[in-house]
């Protein structure tokens, strides 16, 4: 029989990485967060606007609705190429960088969404999502002492802490052919 757990010490790295978020703050302040018409009643039409208010919905669900967020739309002309197929790894700058999806913004934060996000709405919560995770970690200090190869599975686990367990888990199984 194949042992569906992980081996030991990753385990040892979740638990001890959620009690650390726990004790941070890192909770469902929203309780379990699925995707539907209860957590996400607007109209989503695709527009700027409607992804902006999508933003600040995620944000007020996970209880950072006190926090100044702006959404910057990086259309196909303003994005190079980099990354991966899905978008999941970031959005494309020039052909010399690579835009990341959370930057500091005055004494807010801007979060860079690409226009072809919009069209899965899947894929658009995921990103948003972990973008408002990683700005949980930062604006908590809890990023202080992680390793930083495991930042990434900090974010999707603050993202989980903090009700987003299924809009992840969703996200995780998008497939996109590159």
């Amino acid at each position: 029989m194949v042992n569906a757990l992980p081996r030991e010490e990753r385990l040892r790295w979740m638990l001890g990485s959620a009690a650390r978020l726990i004790s941070g703050g890192a909770e469902p302040v929203s309780g379990l967060v699925l995707p539907n018409a209860k957590f996400f009643p607007d109209h989503f039409d695709k527009s700027d606007k409607a992804v902006a208010r999508l933003m600040q919905r995620i944000a007020k669900i996970a209880g950072l609705s006190d926090l100044k967020i702006a959404v910057r739309i990086v259309r196909s002309e303003d994005a190079g190429g980099g990354g991966c197929a899905s978008g999941a790894c970031g959005i494309g700058g020039s052909s010399d960088e690579k835009r990341p999806r959370v930057e500091r913004h005055g004494d807010g934060w801007a979060v860079n969404v690409a226009a072809s996000e919009t069209g899965n709405p899947t894929m658009l919560t995921t990103g948003m999502v972990r973008a408002i995770s990683h700005i949980f970690l930062t604006e908590a200090e809890l990023y202080d002492g992680v390793d930083p190869r495991e930042a990434e599975g900090a974010v999707d686990l603050c993202g989980v802490l903090l009700g987003f367990g299924v809009l992840l888990c969703n996200g995780a199984y998008i497939y996109a052919k590159g």
